[in-house]
């Protein structure tokens, strides 16, 4: 059974991003299918201003991918954590990620009660969804 997430307070100065499903908090590492080996940090999606993710143009990270996966029943996290690099997909890639808020079509929701209570907005197509 997998830890419950890490949670922190949301830090405004501080850019946020959208995990697609739950991590093992003991080895925060996404795997590198394309070679069978871990990447050097937990596999992201970066959030635009408007709370929508920010489709990468490569491999997995495709179009119908992140579609796919915003639908899907896994959970959807904010997070903020530190930037280690890119993924072999060309997705940020962060190490000692947190909770901050909830992503939900149209923004996301902060876990911290003095923050806002809802970023983002309406975008092409649906809500919070890539056009």
């Amino acid at each position: 059974m997998v830890a419950a997430m890490p949670q922190r307070a949301h830090d405004p100065s501080a850019p946020v991003s959208l995990r697609v499903g739950d991590w093992d908090p003991a080895r925060p590492y996404s795997p590198d299918h394309s070679c069978g080996k871990t990447e050097a940090g937990l596999s992201v999606y970066d959030l635009d201003p408007a709370g929508s993710p920010v489709e990468p143009a490569e491999g997995e990270w495709a179009h119908d991918d992140l579609r796919d996966r915003l639908l899907g029943g896994e959970p959807k996290h904010v997070v903020q954590g530190l930037l280690r690099g890119e993924g072999h997909d060309g997705e940020p890639l962060l190490s000692d990620p947190a909770v901050v808020g909830e992503w939900r079509e149209g923004g996301w929701v902060c876990g911290t009660p003095d923050c806002p209570a809802r970023h983002g907005g309406p975008q092409s197509g649906r809500p919070g969804m890539p056009a």
